[in-house]
């Protein structure tokens, strides 16, 4: 029997990545990073928005396409509450909502959002 102390973070990140999960599984990623993040920690990144394929499958790469306010309150269905006074500017972010970095302007499109959000104790 093996005694595995669990770790827990001040900051956990997700750089586009929700989009690409199905809408089904997201209560396990949120209870995954809820899991693993510290009462006081914080839960940041980026979501698209809107629909993206794959240029030679044509499949669907995000498979959960939703408007902001739909994320902000699965997020707050899931455990999380938006973090008063963040103190991060769009810049401050390592990466914009564009569409990768492949696109010249990644950093200033707007095809996506940022979030900071806190676990609810």
């Amino acid at each position: 029997k093996t005694n595995k102390s669990i770790h827990k973070f001040d900051v956990i990140s997700s750089w586009e990545v929700l989009e690409h999960i199905k809408s089904h599984d997201l209560e396990h990623v949120f209870k995954n990073v809820s899991y693993h993040l510290k009462d006081d920690g914080t839960f940041v990144g980026s979501i698209g928005i809107v629909p993206s394929v794959g240029k030679e499958s044509g499949e669907p790469l995000h498979v959960t396409v939703e408007k902001p306010d739909w994320w902000m309150n699965i997020l707050g269905k899931n455990g999380f509450k938006p973090m008063e006074n963040q103190p991060f500017e769009f810049l401050d972010f390592c990466r914009g909502v564009g569409n990768g970095i492949s696109d010249p302007n990644y950093r200033v499109q707007s095809i996506g959002f940022h979030f900071v959000v806190q676990k609810k104790v």
